[in-house]
């Protein structure tokens, strides 16, 4: 049969994972006619950086023996 008028979806919001971070915090509104191709969206998520900052130019102490003669 015929196919209906046009019709609209709304905006789909990116579920929050912690310490995760999308890369589209959200998919647009989209409107479809009878004409319309498929709508696919993917969105991917990228584990978050550490907290603890890095200094490459300070190396770490190394542990001291605890009897360095031996």
């Amino acid at each position: 049969g015929a196919w209906s008028a046009d019709q609209s979806f709304d905006a789909v919001t990116s579920p929050a994972i912690k310490g995760y971070t999308p890369d589209q915090a959200e998919i647009g509104t989209q409107t479809v006619t009878g004409d319309s191709s498929d709508l696919d969206f993917t969105v991917v998520y990228t584990a978050n950086g550490s907290s603890i900052p890095v200094n490459p130019n300070k190396p770490a102490e190394p542990n001291k023996p605890a009897e360095p003669n031996k």
